[in-house]
């Protein structure tokens, strides 16, 4: 970094003292240089700030009104510990400067005691250092060593040759401060004679052009190129005598921080025999460094081994060992010994393990946990103790501890040495073994990562297989599930549709009113069977992960709707006011299942009827946007029933799970539709949640997550025909199915609408049929013996003489996805059995030409001009005396007895009391109950709920 150059500093400065600010403010008005200068009294806003953006440095008054000593500097660190900080104090409180500097402070002010000049080399001094602090971390100790404590001038300059670091022994060579250093000329620091009588200083006089000290830097810039020992003269102005220095220079380029540097170190050659011998010494350690740090191998004792004997040459040795030590234990293991250099002993295999009480010298640096030397060693020293009988002659002793994380791991000991060891050896030899465990620490922890690695990839392997198994079992399972599945479904579905099928021929058959009750009884029954069956196979093909979701354009609007209408009756007979509310904003189509979404209203609305005997049940239909942009659709329905226990409400969404309350129990049910309206809910990524409180209600509430709006409808809206209300045209249906009884319930629907029917028992024989006989449509079986419904329709679709006949699986398979399956081997539709009249109609009239006929009336139409509340008040006196009590008595359970007695009396009094309007009115109630027109008596006991009950709310649907 080069900051003599024109540079934009953005300094912080953190004070109270206006006075100061303005005096830096006008100091940084320096030509060359440009600053950016933010001025905070507190050091709470300072923080808050230094969060937001950088700054190149900070210039900090360590009294402050929310902070004060060197605290203040602690706090700075903790927001950014890269912060170059300057600090002021007052006069006389250097001590505080000093203890700033101790806690990282780059350099610290006297207020009012500095110039411009100041100022600015002490905020280029604490950037550079700082920076160069960065780039240099990794290197710690080499710098420590070799630049700080080196005996020789060692300068750092950048690549305009100004100097951005210098050693102890430069600056006592330039008698200035390290700060009056900075920035400056080679030359100009030194006091070079050329350079102060040259008008711009080092490199700028005729003489600086012969410099050998700069020619060097300027080379080893240019060519990128280390150059030693250039001999070089340079004439210092030292105590006003110009005295020639005599100069070894050497050059070495460093990169720090994609920067160019170059290290210049300058041997004054008087003074060279007398740092010889140092120098030499810190050069085999930056070999055995550079060695050490070139040795490759993943062997721990290798490395620790070559290590020690580093050690010995570099401390000039001649034995040596490193021990491994365990402070819990307190016990030593030796690792590494030098076999090599030990031919004088006659150990031969040295004692493993020793323990700390019964070791001399080399058991003193974990003692005093520090290294430990005796240069006096001799047979009567009290340190002796712990030497092996036949251990060769100790004369002298070095030892040092390792440390890792604060605990001492291990002992070097070298011995022998021809001279006394000094600090300069503890120097050496702890920089070189602290590098060499650090290279132990990251061996360590590949090995064991490799060892890991392995591990895991055998375990990996050994769950693979594991996981390939019980893949293969579960599949397996699933099969078997699924097939199990089908096989029920077809197996099941096969009776029940003789039971329905025939139940709803005879139903249309039968005129008696009882045996119409017991055949609508069957029916309920056998309806209610099959919704169980499907409730379990649901459940299971959920578990199973077979269900697949139909995502397709829905008006939930309109299908809520539709699901009111279905309970508005029951709900009339219980006397339960059903409603439901609609958010406005509603968006008209959202993309869902419409299917599953119907089956969770009639489960959670069903549900609510059931155990709501007073009182109302709301449902309310919104959204919520969400932050893709789809919607949060939310489903509520609250009901005043009898509500559920707080302990049972956890277990309510499990299968086959029914509250224990006795007036809960007595209501039919499973268990499952709660089951399946979860997991349904939770497939649709959606939650479900219950509020209830035991004997006043319960709040059922859906959330289906982020549900996508249509874009265009792509779907028609269903049309459902009556089938009262359909007249087909002339056409030939080729009823195929291997089940006679099967056979028999769709020749009955269809002869009921006058259409020619052909029957087959098998693929094969229909084949033959439509070979023979014109045919507009085929119900084709798809499990059946010689030739099944699949490869039928595949030799049909083939001949192009029948290809264009529209064919229509008939099948007892209950899977929705199974009808993907046949539309992929070309059927066009299909009938699941047990088959509703009211299905193969609106099956067939995909298919084939019909119209509509008129078929009954629209209760209200029929009604429309007989309003009960124009009779006379005379007449409605004398019904709502009459008839309040057996009307009471009535609506509190629907009878078909007692309603067709109350009909029959209503029309009696009409008579009597010569009321046209009453008469018309109660001959139409009474037939519509004696022809079970269910409809329609509700909506005529609605109509005189309104005389008997005028207060009561009864058309809220």
């Amino acid at each position: 970094m080069n900051l003599n150059k024109k540079y934009n500093f953005k300094i912080l400065l953190i004070g109270d003292d206006y006075e100061d600010a303005f005096l830096i403010e006008d100091f940084l008005e320096i030509p060359g240089y440009k600053f950016q200068l933010t001025h905070l009294t507190h050091l709470n806003k300072a923080i808050e700030v230094l969060k937001l953006g950088s700054y190149d440095v900070v210039i900090l008054d360590l009294n402050l009104p929310d902070s004060k000593g060197v605290e203040t500097v602690k706090k700075l660190f903790d927001v950014n510990n890269a912060l170059p900080i300057i600090v002021m104090t007052e006069q006389d409180a250097d001590a505080i400067g000093y203890d700033a500097l101790d806690y990282g402070a780059q350099d610290f002010m006297i207020k009012g005691n500095f110039t411009s000049k100041e100022l600015l080399n002490s905020i280029k001094y604490s950037i550079t250092r700082k920076h160069l602090e960065e780039g240099l971390r990794n290197n710690k100790d080499m710098l420590s060593s070799i630049f700080i404590n080196s005996p020789n001038i060692m300068l750092l300059l950048d690549k305009d040759l100004n100097i951005v670091l210098i050693n102890k022994i430069g600056l006592k060579a330039t008698y200035r401060s390290e700060k009056e250093v900075l920035g400056l000329k080679g030359g100009n620091a030194f006091n070079c004679i050329n350079a102060l009588t040259t008008l711009n200083g080092c490199g700028f006089g005729a003489e600086c052009k012969n410099c050998k000290i700069t020619n060097t830097v300027k080379l080893s810039l240019k060519h990128k190129k280390n150059y030693e020992n250039i001999e070089a003269v340079m004439p210092m102005l030292i105590n006003k005598k110009v005295i020639q220095q005599e100069f070894l220079v050497t050059t070495s380029i460093i990169n720090v921080i994609d920067e160019e540097y170059v290290l210049l170190t300058l041997n004054n050659i008087s003074e060279i025999e007398k740092a010889k011998k140092i120098t030499e010494k810190s050069n085999r350690r930056l070999e055995s460094l550079l060695r050490i740090t070139q040795y490759k191998t993943e062997n721990i004792q290798d490395l620790l081994d070559y290590a020690l004997n580093e050690a010995i040459q570099l401390t000039e040795s001649k034995i040596g060992h490193i021990y491994f030590y365990d402070e819990n234990k307190k016990q030593f293991t030796l690792n590494s010994w030098s076999k090599e250099t030990m031919n004088e002993c006659k150990i031969i295999e040295p004692q493993t393990v020793y323990e700390l009480e019964k070791t001399g010298c080399w058991g003193e640096a974990v003692r005093q946990k520090k290294p430990y030397v005796l240069n006096d060693y001799s047979l009567n020293h009290p340190q002796t103790k712990g030497t092996p009988t036949g251990h060769i002659t100790l004369k002298k002793f070095l030892t040092i501890p390792v440390f890792d994380k604060n605990e001492i791991v291990a002992v070097v000991g070298v011995a022998n040495k021809k001279t006394n060891y000094t600090e300069t050896d503890i120097k050496q030899l702890t920089i070189l073994i602290d590098y060499v465990w650090n290279m132990v620490v990251k061996l360590r922890q590949h090995v064991e990562l490799v060892e890991y690695k392995k591990s895991l990839e055998v375990l990996v392997k050994e769950r693979t297989q594991e996981l390939e198994k019980a893949k293969q079992i579960a599949e397996k399972a699933a099969n078997a599930k699924s097939e199990f599945l089908a096989n029920m479904s077809h197996e099941i579905r096969t009776p029940m549709n003789s039971v329905i099928g025939f139940s709803q021929i005879l139903a249309n058959r039968v005129l008696d009113p009882n045996n119409k009750e017991y055949l609508k009884s069957i029916i309920a029954s056998g309806n209610t069977l099959l919704t169980l069956i499907n409730k379990i196979l649901d459940l299971s093909k959920i578990e199973a992960g077979m269900m697949e979701l139909n995502l397709e354009p829905v008006n939930l609007k309109k299908l809520t709707e539709e699901i009111i209408s279905i309970f508005k009756l029951t709900a009339f007979e219980k006397r339960i006011n059903l409603s439901f509310q609609i958010q406005e904003e509603l968006p008209k189509y959202l993309i869902l299942d419409e299917l599953r979404i119907r089956q969770i209203f009639i489960n959670l609305i069903g549900n609510a009827i059931k155990f709501t005997d007073t009182g109302f049940i709301k449902v309310k239909v919104g959204f919520e946007l969400s932050e893709t942009g789809h919607v949060n659709c939310i489903i509520i329905v609250e009901d005043t029933g009898i509500g559920i226990k707080p302990d049972e409400q956890k277990n309510i969404f499990d299968s086959f799970q029914q509250t224990r309350n006795i007036t809960r129990s007595l209501k039919k049910g499973t268990g499952l539709g709660l089951a399946i309206t979860k997991k349904l809910v939770t497939l649709m990524n959606g939650n479900i949640s219950i509020k209830s409180e035991y004997s006043k209600g319960s709040e059922f509430k859906i959330i289906l997550n982020k549900v996508k709006i249509a874009d265009s409808i792509v779907k028609q809206e269903r049309i459902v025909i009556n089938p009262g209300q359909i007249e087909f045209e002339a056409a030939t249906i080729l009823v195929t199915d291997d089940s006679e009884d099967n056979r028999k319930i769709i020749v009955e629907i269809l002869n009921s609408y006058n259409l020619k029917v052909l029957e087959a028992s098998n693929g094969l024989e229909a084949i033959n049929i439509v070979g023979d006989k014109k045919t507009d449509l085929i119900l084709m079986d798809i499990s059946m013996p010689e030739m099944d419904g699949y490869s039928a329709a595949h030799q049909i679709y083939n001949n192009p003489e029948t290809a264009h006949i529209p064919i229509i699986a008939y099948t007892a398979t209950a899977f929705e996805t199974f009808g993907k399956v046949l539309k992929s081997n070309g059927f066009k539709g299909y009938l699941r059995k047990p088959v509703l009249i009211e299905d193969v109609v609106n099956e067939l009239a995909k298919h084939l030409k019909y119209k509509t006929i008129n078929g009954k009336k629209n209760v209200q139409q029929e009604l429309k001009g007989i309003n009960i509340k124009e009779f006379s008040k005379e007449n409605l006196n004398l019904i709502l005396n009459e008839f309040s009590d057996s009307f009471s008595e009535l609506t509190d359970r629907f009878s078909h007895r007692k309603t067709k007695k109350f009909a029959i009396e209503l029309l009696d009094k009409s008579s009597e009391l010569n009321c046209p309007e009453l008469r018309i009115f109660s001959e139409d109630f009474l037939n519509s109950i004696e022809n079970f027109d269910i409809e329609k008596s509700r909506f005529m006991l609605n109509e005189l709920e309104k005389i008997f009950n005028p207060e009561q709310k009864t058309d809220s649907y």
